[in-house]
């Protein structure tokens, strides 16, 4: 289903990768607030049509279970503060969907709906968790699916039971890439299906990624052939996460069509990599605080989407203030151009 003409505006999705409510990022916003969390970045993420994030922790204050080790959850001013930064698609869809219980996700999913936002990859039902969620922006249909094929633990009691979309079984053998997780191994007929049927009711379909072996800055040959496939089945953006570090984003050609794959998006907010100093560590202890808001602008004609992305790299810092420790993102090139306007034009960069 296409449109007929091309649109005079495009339609333009901002992606960023993993927001992680970690303790020291949650005393941040509950001294400073999530607005100064996402104030550097946030012209950015309000000028988009649809922003989408990846949300790596329960919002589940009724029913927590405690916070430890990597169980996550998060206060409720986190689904507001994400609705007023400007996001509107949270993928559900992770190895910590379940960290507060089934009751503790079903919590999250309705206080990502009552902040006026649209989760995905999760369900009260197994075929509700695979549905897409259909946004539509002057008259663009854009479908959003997130799938997952890692768990820290399976809670999925049947598929009329509230779940969270796993597109395959749980591997029983040679499972990497995460040893310390429950790995699914992708069905590549399940994908097509579900990305099909994605196709079928919109004019763009965005699937989101929870995938990959965490601080790998290269896909593994697993992943490449998982986005050709869903690039063939009909998805013209592919978002991933979970590595926590970036990985390429790049053009991916497959069954006669192209797709824009961003395998991995990185951290947007965490604490990961917080005693990083470039003075002494060597460069990649501090990919973990690298990110990436990637800006996709969509043209809808007679022969499909064209998408035409852009990067803004971002930065996880870290300040410390009288009042407490701020955290926020912002953007790198900012200081990158600050670097080059004192230096002057003529500057041997390398």
């Amino acid at each position: 289903l296409l449109l007929a003409v091309a649109l005079a505006e495009p339609v333009r999705i901002v992606a960023v990768g993993d927001v992680l409510p970690h303790r020291r990022v949650k005393a941040s916003a509950a001294t400073f607030g999530w607005d100064a969390s996402f104030a550097p970045v946030v012209d950015t993420i309000r000028g988009a049509d649809i922003a989408f994030a990846n949300l790596e922790s329960p919002i589940a204050p009724d029913h927590t279970q405690g916070v430890h080790g990597e169980v996550f959850d998060a206060p409720a001013s986190l689904a507001t503060g994400l609705a007023a930064a400007g996001f509107d698609v949270l993928s559900m869809a992770n190895n910590h969907v379940w960290d507060q219980g089934v009751a503790g996700m079903l919590e999250t999913r309705e206080r990502v709906v009552a902040a006026g936002m649209t989760p995905v990859g999760v369900g009260t039902t197994c075929a509700g968790a695979a549905a897409p969620a259909v946004v539509t922006v002057r008259g663009v249909r854009v479908a959003f699916v997130a799938l997952v094929d890692l768990l820290n633990q399976d809670l999925r009691a049947g598929p009329e039971a509230p779940c969270v979309f796993v597109p395959g079984p749980l591997c029983a053998a040679d499972c990497l890439p995460d040893r310390d997780a429950l790995f699914f191994r992708a069905d590549p007929d399940v994908l097509t299906a579900v990305v099909r049927s994605a196709r079928s009711v919109a004019d763009v379909v965005v699937v989101s990624a929870h995938w990959g072996d965490e601080y790998r800055t290269v896909p593994l040959p697993e992943y490449t052939a998982m986005a050709r496939t869903l690039v063939a089945a009909g998805a013209d953006l592919v978002l991933g996460h979970h590595p926590h570090v970036l990985q390429p984003v790049e053009r991916v050609e497959a069954g006669g069509r192209t797709g824009v794959v961003a395998y991995s998006l990185g951290n947007f907010l965490s604490d990961m990599g917080r005693t990083f100093d470039p003075a002494t560590h060597p460069a990649r202890k501090g990919n973990t605080r690298d990110g990436a808001i990637l800006v996709v602008d969509v043209e809808v004609g007679p022969t499909g989407p064209v998408l035409t992305p852009s990067v803004v790299p971002t930065w996880t810092r870290h300040t410390a203030l009288p009042e407490g420790e701020r955290i926020d993102v912002v953007p790198a090139t900012e200081r990158l151009e600050h670097v080059r306007a004192t230096l002057g034009p003529t500057a041997p960069f390398r």
